[in-house]
Parts: structure tokens; sequence; C-alpha cells
């Protein structure tokens, strides 16, 4: 399974927040379900799409709990949130079984239509001049510790619900909490799902405005292919862009989300999907940001070797290691445990013979490898790299061993 290198600190807290999410509460509604009918010692493999032909990026241990989102058109495969992100399992393995709730996709893509309160929300209903706005929470009470405040207009995921329906678990561009589900609105006219009853107006402790107004019809939006027909994943560079101004990377597909970073003129971009309104999906570090799709040009701005890109850093688990190709084609491998080794030249890259592209071959001795050009995820966040690579190196003590890990630009 691909997995990213993170520091100690970082994986702790992941896997921290994934164990929390797999155990059931009093506190959550009941769209946990647990996985059941896997043999002692075996998994529940979790891929990217509804479907046996997706990538594998992790599995769910037997007794656990998963929050179900929804199924696909056939019932058989349900679409899960599974550390931070969206996936999807088998639901021949969930208690709920197949087609369990009768919850099912609204096409044959990768979409799913969401259990009542679920699903892409927008935060609505804070005064204007409230300074502060909705509160998020470590937990689903005004007696958990506050973490920071919401805006109006802010999209964020609601995974769960408190069982009388006054808070909800959310995801959004910058982690996760508790929030009053007052002021929260489903995106594109669905139902909010919330206890009619509501409770007390400070228990959010925030804004006592009760007018409830949505998003104004805020749509969720779905990939295209790429405007030139090529490829993606895919380098991008930043086009029409004045000097001295940035393109603005956003929270979400939205002139008016959150601005996370920005892009100079020229400056390579890492796109991962573009969308149906003309934005496009990018890799920011360790996070998923999006731009305006009218100021991307494919390619330029970096270096490649025979058509396989340079200047990257690839990242992967168990052991934990790292691995720089840069511009120039210097090779630097680092372990956790043994520190970096000798560089290495370059000196292969080889194209598929199928394709003219990727997969290509590498040679860097005593380093080898494939490197694809897919979206690559880590497995325990919702991350999404450009590359994937498989590493072959010299085992310490001799042999050979065989590594996996998703790349990024450096």
């Amino acid at each position: 399974m691909i997995r990213t290198f993170t520091k100690i600190a970082c994986l702790t807290a992941l896997l921290m927040t994934a164990t929390a999410m797999t155990t059931p509460s009093s506190a959550q509604v009941d769209n946990r379900q647990q996985v059941v009918d896997i043999k002692r010692g075996d998994s529940l493999n979790v891929r990217m799409g509804p479907g046996s032909q997706f990538q594998d990026i992790g599995d769910i241990k037997r007794n656990q709990y998963v929050p179900v989102l929804g199924y696909d058109t056939t019932g058989r495969w349900a679409k899960v949130f599974w550390r931070n992100r969206e996936a999807w399992v088998s639901a021949q393995y969930l208690s709920g079984g197949i087609g369990g709730q009768n919850l099912t996709a609204n096409n044959a893509s990768n979409s799913a239509t969401y259990a009542p309160g679920l699903g892409p929300h927008v935060v609505s209903g804070v005064l204007a001049d409230d300074p502060r706005g909705l509160a998020l929470r470590r937990g689903p009470g005004t007696k958990f510790q506050l973490e920071q405040y919401l805006g109006d207009h802010v999209e964020v995921f609601v995974v769960s619900r408190s069982s009388n329906g006054n808070w909800a678990f959310i995801k959004f561009s910058n982690g996760t909490g508790y929030v009053w589900t007052k002021y929260l609105q489903p995106i594109g006219g669905g139902q909010s799902g919330q206890n009619a009853n509501g409770g007390n107006q400070n228990n959010g402790g925030n804004s006592n405005n009760q007018s409830g107004q949505g998003a104004g019809g805020a749509q969720i939006q779905t990939p295209v292919p790429a405007p030139d027909g090529l490829p993606l994943p895919a380098v991008f560079s930043v086009t029409n862009v004045q000097a001295g101004d940035l393109l603005n990377v956003r929270a979400q597909a939205s002139p008016s989300a959150p601005i996370l970073s920005g892009y100079q003129p020229n400056a390579p971009v890492v796109v991962l999907a573009y969308l149906a309104n003309g934005w496009a999906q990018i890799s920011v570090g360790e996070t998923l940001g999006y731009v305006n799709g009218n100021f991307l040009t494919r390619g330029g701005g970096v270096q490649t070797q025979s058509g396989m890109q340079l200047g990257l850093i690839c990242r992967g688990t168990e052991p934990f290691w790292t691995l720089k190709m840069d511009d120039d084609g210097t090779v630097t491998y680092e372990s956790l445990i043994n520190g970096a080794e000798q560089p290495a030249s370059l000196n292969l890259a080889s194209a598929s013979t199928i394709t003219n592209s990727y997969p290509y071959h590498f040679g860097a001795p005593p380093y080898s490898g494939t490197m694809t050009q897919q979206v690559c995820s880590d497995g325990m966040s919702d991350i999404q790299y450009g590359w994937g690579m498989t590493l072959i190196k010299p085992k310490q003590g001799g042999g050979w061993e065989t590594l996996n890990g998703c790349c990024t630009l450096q």
C-alpha cells in the first residue's frame, strides 16, 4: 500500500484520528457500519473508486467501524469516509449489507447520494457583523475546547451528526471538528437533516441569527477532461498573470473561497484534475487546492529527461524514506533510520514501449525503479500527488528491497 513520508508526530496524530473514526460512539448517528465476514488476519480493501479495478489504497481491519456516505448504482460498493478522505469498499463486507439503507448513487460515476444530513454543506446564517463566526470545537458540545471560527460561505463536508441532530462532525480545508448544525445548509438543495427542535441558540457559541439562508445554489463540481484532451495529472505553468501579481490558490473551486497561497507567473503547478466550472484541482504541499484553469498552460517551468519529470521529491513508509530527483539528475536517498546515502546520478529514463511515455523505468545506480504519472494517495489522509514510484535499492546487510511511494514537485 502506497503511503507518504511524514514526521513521526504527524503520523501519530493521523493514526489517532483514524482510530477515533473507526470506533462507534453514542454521539454519532447510524451511518457507521462494521466490517464483517472477514477472515481472521485479513482486512477489507479500500479503493479509490467503486470497483475492484480501482487502485487499492489501504485496508480496514475486521470488526472496525467506518462511516458510510452512500452507494453506487449497483448497491455493491459503499462510499465511506476513511482516514480523512472519501473512498470505496465492497458493501458485502459491511454490517448493512449490499445496498444498505437504500442509499444509491445518482449516476454510474464515483459520486454518491449522501445519507440525510451528511455530505457537502456550507456555513450559512452567520451575521455579517459577527467578528467570530461558527465555532469549531473538539467535541459535540460547548464544554469541548474551541478550535477556531468559520465564516459564512465556508464549504464543509458533514461526516456524521450527534444523536440529537444538533452537532455535526465535519471536515474542511483546514482540518476537522464539531459545529452546531443550525448554521449548516446542504449544497445543491438537499435536505439538511438537522433536528427540527434545534437546541439552545447559544449551543454553538456563535451568532443567534436564524435566517438559515443557503449559499445561493452552489453546486458540487465533477472532474472533466483537460481542455487540451491530454492525460492528467500533469505539470502546467502559470500564464496570463502579470508580473508582480499572483494566481490565487483557494480552498474550494470558487472565487469566493478562502485563499490558501499563490503562484507567481511561469511557476510550475501539478494539476490533478479539471472541473466542470473551469477550475483545476492541484497539489499544494501537504494539501489540495484549486486555481482558475484559464491561467494554466500545460508544460514548461520544469526539467525532464527523455520526457520523465525531474525536480521531484518522493516519499514512502515502511521504512520512512525520501528520494530527491533534482533537475540536474542527481538522485539522493535518505531514510529516517539510516540517514542520507551517497548521491547517485540518473543515467536511464526509458519510456514505455506501448505508450511512449509513462510508466518510465529509471536507473541511478545503485537505485532503479518505475515512475508512473497518476494520482497517488498516501492512504492515510486526503493528500494526493501527481506521480507514483516503485523504488528498488540495496538492503542494509545485503540483498535488495522494493519500496513504494508518492512524488510531487520539489
